[in-house]
């Protein structure tokens, strides 16, 4: 049976021009379906994902204001699986010219 659940990284604090690197870690009882992203939506501030092999999520990363003010998201085309026990490096890029706080990435769906 599915269960729905919000995988999550935030950074509290980034100065202008600096970045701050958090992780996600899939848990090892499942592997996790994502069908939905969701972000802070400042503008300016870009987000890119690795997986733990080092592998881009994309191929550039993408500015937070184009996927919503956390009340919206944005409906993946297609769903994908992260692996049971791997490891998500997301990266918070401030580009925005001044300081921002509590920049998410919320990265929605299922536990298979």
């Amino acid at each position: 049976m599915k269960k729905l659940f919000i995988n999550v990284a935030k950074a509290a604090s980034i100065g202008s021009g600096s970045q701050s690197i958090q992780t996600i870690n899939i848990s090892n009882e499942s592997d996790f379906q994502v069908t939905d992203i969701r972000t802070s939506g400042t503008a300016g501030v870009f987000i890119s994902v690795a997986n733990s092999t080092g592998e881009l999520l994309s191929n550039l990363s993408f500015n937070s204001g184009l996927i919503g003010s956390g009340l919206n998201g944005y409906r993946l085309p297609e769903v994908f699986v992260i692996a049971k026990n791997s490891s998500l490096q997301v990266t918070f890029d401030n580009q925005s010219g001044g300081a921002v706080t509590n920049q998410e990435l919320q990265l929605i769906g299922f536990k298979l």
